[in-house]
């Protein structure tokens, strides 16, 4: 084996003498990799000199061992993360910042330094990766300020944070429908090629294998296969970016747009329609979609120069995509409709109205697009083939839902194609969009199954049963808030609690009884006339005398108090400022 090695070196090495290029023989070293663990080195030289030996070498950033197992890398990995950590302990206490902002913070610096190239490295043994939730468990309990003792599963359902192993999954099912869209020209894409012609269960030990079984998991749940995925964006030089007209910027868009927006908007298209060649045909186009993903379907209306009688048409797109497929496809439709020659005839040029800014961005103004490249590549095909038969095709955009006649035709007509793509049956191009929510989904799916079979944090699953990525907000106010969460969680400032944790310490209450949430928000008689006051205010909200703790920690989406949720945090915020149970916790004086 060393004689091979030397071989291949002094070919290396004749090559960068052929080619002028200098080698650094200082910073050149060598490992080998074994199951076997360590095995005997190899005197190894390049240029006359011995080639040193390391038995953790460093690539991307990402740190090797000989049996492979990223156990340094790991380490390493802990000491950023931890150091990433004490940033934001000291960002907490010298800024005043709300829990979103430190939760934003700790997903840039410490969450990006966990997740760091994980499709290589998640096949290591769980008994390593473990140490990541610990970090997380702490990075989370700064965030919410809580007691660190809290479970890292509930401080994730509480935060809207993925489990750590889920959000691996994710980044890996995206990585692979990547790697999927290249060409077959790319190192990587061939080596996942013959990855697929390996035919030994071993294979699926490997990070590759690992990846392929995690794309299947999310066909299952969501019918999204990565083998489907279209072909990557080709580079095709650089191209200048270009703005877009000022009064795309005015008009607002057509959830939130005013009727003098709207006026405007129709004075304008107006002027534009007035100002075109006689021998201009003119199109409205417009995409639509019955959620998101869902049905598409396309609409266009095709005004001819000649004042033969509009033409309609409809189209049923797909049963499962995004509205900038829609709007699109019906772009498409119009191109399409005047390749044919009987169509142009005494048409010199083409207006197309269409309300979709980002389609028109795409197609004339360099913007880039990682989904549907290839309808984009036979549009922009299908223009220069108009183009070159002397028909120039002109886009220009209109506000959408503006009481303009040609948008409001093609959006009925792209409605029409939408209702009748839910009968579609064969399957769409999947785009990298798809995968995107398809690997969503597909975790989502586990961390919520995780989370009703786990045996931790089942205070807080009985008032919060479904997860989400929500990151909450501090209602009524954050001292408030991280007080709440612990009576929610169990994890607080209690004798009950603390008995669990210190079993030497007293779990009573100074009242003679046991000192639980339940004893603390509805029972202790040292706060009767706090609790009273509390009950009188959140009756008069409610109409219910009647107060448990549901009323006053619920949160899930089947809370009966839901609208009134807000009220009632101030109230309860009211009654733990009164009772003063709370004033010299951790919580208090870290705000």
């Amino acid at each position: 084996m060393e004689k091979q090695v030397q071989k291949d070196l002094n070919i290396i090495q004749d090559w960068t003498k052929k080619w002028r290029i200098n080698l650094s023989i200082e910073k050149t070293e060598y490992c080998i990799f074994s199951r076997n663990g360590p095995t005997k080195k190899m005197n190894l030289q390049l240029e006359g000199k011995l080639l040193k030996y390391n038995c953790n070498p460093k690539i991307l950033g990402v740190t090797l061992d000989e049996k492979l197992s990223f156990l340094k890398h790991i380490e390493n990995v802990e000491q950023k993360a931890h150091k990433a950590i004490s940033l934001l302990r000291m960002i907490k206490g010298v800024a005043k910042v709300s829990t979103k902002i430190l939760l934003q913070i700790y997903q840039s610096i410490v969450l990006s330094t966990l997740e760091y190239a994980s499709s290589v490295w998640q096949t290591c043994e769980t008994n390593i990766t473990d140490k990541l939730n610990k970090i997380q468990r702490k990075g989370l309990a700064i965030c919410l300020n809580v007691t660190p003792t809290s479970s890292v599963e509930t401080l994730e359902v509480v935060s809207g944070i993925l489990p750590i192993h889920l959000r691996r999954e994710e980044i890996a099912t995206r990585t692979l429908a990547k790697i999927n869209s290249y060409d077959i020209s790319i190192p990587i894409k061939q080596i996942l090629d013959d990855w697929k012609t390996i035919d030994i269960p071993e294979k699926y030990v490997s990070p590759v294998g690992k990846m392929i079984l995690q794309a299947e998991d999310m066909k299952v749940c969501t019918g999204v296969d990565v083998n489907g995925i279209e072909a990557e964006f080709e580079f095709n030089g650089i191209r200048r970016y270009k703005s877009p007209p000022d009064y795309w910027k005015n008009l607002g868009n057509s959830k939130s747009r005013s009727t003098d927006q709207k006026n405007v908007g129709k004075l304008i298209i107006m002027e534009k329609l007035s100002h075109l060649p006689a021998n201009s045909c003119i199109a409205f186009t417009d995409g639509s979609c019955l959620g998101s993903p869902g049905p598409v379907g396309a609409g266009a209306v095709i005004f001819p120069s000649n004042n033969q009688p509009q033409i309609e048409i409809s189209k049923a797109v797909s049963k499962k995509g995004s509205i900038l497929l829609g709007e699109l496809i019906a772009i498409k439709l119009v191109v399409d409709h005047f390749l044919i020659s009987e169509n142009r005839q005494n048409t010199d040029s083409i207006t197309l109205f269409s309300d979709s800014q980002t389609s028109i961005g795409i197609l004339t103004l360099n913007w880039k697009s990682e989904n549907y490249i290839k309808v984009i590549r036979e549009i922009k095909k299908n223009m220069k083939v108009l183009k070159m038969n002397g028909i120039p095709l002109n886009f220009e955009w209109t506000p959408g839902h503006a009481d303009i006649q040609g948008n409001d035709i093609a959006d009925s007509l792209a409605k029409k194609g939408a209702k009748e793509a839910e009968k579609i049956e064969e399957p769409s191009e999947v785009t990298r969009q798809d995968i995107k929510r398809a690997a969503r989904e597909s975790v989502l799916r586990k961390w919520q199954n995780q989370w009703e079979s786990s045996q931790r944090g089942r205070n807080y699953y009985n008032y919060h049963q479904n997860v989400c990525q929500k990151i909450p907000k501090d209602l009524p106010s954050k001292w408030s808030f991280s007080i709440t969460t612990s009576l929610r969680t169990g994890y607080c400032d209690l004798n009950d609690y603390k008995s669990k944790i210190i079993p030497s310490s007293d779990k009573n209450c100074s009242c003679g009884e046991p000192e639980t949430v339940e004893h603390y928000l509805l029972h202790c008689s040292n706060y009767e006339e706090a609790r009273e006051r509390m009950r009188t205010s959140i009756y008069f909200i409610t109409g219910n005398i009647h107060m448990d703790l549901d009323t006053l920690l619920g949160i899930d989406e089947e809370d009966i108090n839901r609208d009134n949720r807000n009220e009632i945090l101030c109230h309860l915020e009211n009654y733990l400022t009164e009772s003063g149970r709370f004033k010299n916790t951790i919580q208090q004086k870290t705000l």
